[in-house]
């Protein structure tokens, strides 16, 4: 999928951006470079003018990064990872000729030769040659002939991918973005990345609604819900016309792409399919009843919410590989890990998802479950008995280390007992069966390692669901 992303780009910085990722993921602090030029499918020669461009290019971005290369290694800098990538991606896309056609589409349904591709000095030949690359991109995604709606959430996507907020120098666009801004909306205020966010979306539907490109009725699914106006009153408050169909787009859109969170509004101002809502909030109560842990009704209700609302929304272009996340959680939360995949699974026999919100729904049910008590794995954790003969200082450091690794959900004690599951000493005990881990020298980076593999192998075995 980020090869087709990619695709936006033009075809030099492209490769540039396929160069600096498979830097990010090797280990390797040096890279073979004419190895590394063939699994690139390109020459020594095209590889080194490449860098030679990245390197230029970061002087603007990151001026303190710089990519050697010698006549047969690459040095993978470890500066590389601090965020540089997103800022080429950001860069090379506002000087790309894709940016140019998508400002284009803010006012037009078509892409037509005008002043504007003139004054890039463009010929009609380059123009077309481009718009042609520019669209079959495009359909890519959304097809040939996309609804208003899916186009403008294409739009919405390649930007918010790329992290550049259309530039748009009307002072008109500015006002209405200051006062979208200053609304009581959850998670704009105090929130730099969410209101970039939304004010991409707010641009977006500006221009359109102005230059009468209208979503069809068919696709304002909170427009079922007319008893409470409520919620859509903070977008009539700014919005200059088409007030109630333009604020219905813009706050449905708004929980759709996970801009706001559902729980600040009334479910009933959420159901876009009532049938669907029932299955879900069947599915899950039905499972989490089941299950020997005292959930609250509101726990269950918060859940429904997530789940649903996450089956609805629309995903294009944020496709991304999650499998390394899930399978930290998969390691670490065995027992959470194992239930969320159950109800996810019972979901999907009901609404059939994508991969890709598969991932997401995975992700928001992990992050309900650590941060508000919907707990799934009130046993998960791992006790660990330290007690060292050096007495108590040597004991504490030890232990608030342990503890430090709060991504691996164990508890530390000085109490050996029947709940024990790892015993760290500098005396190893006779008769305790479990694992014992005995440093009788100062610990490195490797004993510390090796402690956590033994965690993890532990949790398996006790945890993982039979």
């Amino acid at each position: 999928m980020m090869d087709k992303i990619l695709c936006f780009l033009d075809k030099d910085d492209e490769q540039k951006i396929h160069i600096v990722n498979q830097m990010l993921q090797s280990s390797e602090p040096m890279l073979e470079r004419k190895t590394f030029a063939a699994n690139l499918d390109m020459s020594n020669y095209r590889l080194n003018k490449l860098i030679d461009e990245i390197n230029l290019d970061l002087q603007t971005v990151a001026p303190n990064v710089f990519i050697n290369v010698t006549d047969r290694y690459i040095d993978n800098n470890e500066q590389l990872k601090f965020g540089v990538e997103n800022l080429l991606l950001r860069n090379y896309f506002k000087s790309s000729n894709a940016e140019k056609f998508l400002l284009s589409l803010l006012k037009n349904d078509q892409i037509i030769f005008n002043q504007t591709f003139r004054g890039y000095g463009w010929s009609r030949a380059f123009f077309f040659k481009e718009k042609k690359k520019f669209e079959e991109n495009m359909m890519y995604f959304i097809g040939l002939h996309p609804s208003e709606k899916n186009l403008r959430l294409f739009i919405y996507n390649l930007y918010d991918y790329f992290n550049v907020v259309p530039d748009v120098q009307i002072p008109e666009v500015q006002r209405l973005l200051d006062r979208v801004l200053q609304l009581d909306i959850p998670r704009i205020q105090n929130d730099l990345v969410f209101a970039q966010k939304i004010s991409i979306l707010i641009i977006i539907s500006y221009f359109r609604n102005h230059y009468h490109h209208r979503v069809a009725d068919d696709y304002l699914w909170l427009a079922k819900n007319p008893d409470n106006p409520g919620v859509l009153d903070l977008f009539k408050q700014v919005l200059p016309e088409n007030t109630t169909r333009a604020s219905i787009f813009i706050f449905q859109t708004t929980l759709e792409i996970g801009l706001i969170e559902p729980t600040h509004y009334p479910i009933e101002d959420l159901v876009r399919d009532e049938s669907s809502w029932q299955a879900v909030y069947r599915i899950i109560a039905n499972y989490m009843n089941q299950l020997d842990f005292p959930f609250s009704e509101t726990q269950i209700n918060n859940t429904v919410r997530e789940v649903y609302t996450e089956t609805q929304r629309n995903y294009f272009l944020t496709e991304r590989d999650y499998s390394h996340a899930s399978h930290y959680f998969s390691t670490v939360y065995p027992q959470t890990d194992f239930h969320i995949r159950q109800l996810i699974a019972l979901v999907n026999q009901e609404i059939r998802m994508s991969q890709n919100h598969l991932y997401h729904l995975y992700f928001r049910i992990v992050v309900l479950a650590m941060s508000s008590g919907l707990d799934f794995q009130k046993d998960d954790t791992i006790e660990i008995c330290v007690s060292f003969s050096r007495g108590y200082r040597a004991t504490n450091w030890v232990s608030n280390n342990i503890n430090a690794f709060t991504y691996l959900n164990v508890h530390t004690t000085t109490e050996l007992s029947e709940k024990t599951d790892i015993y760290v000493s500098d005396v190893p005990l006779d008769h305790f069966e479990k694992p014992q881990v005995i440093w009788n020298s100062p610990t490195g980076p490797q004993q510390w390692y090796d402690l956590e593999e033994l965690i993890r192998q532990v949790r398996h075995q006790k945890f993982s669901p039979k």
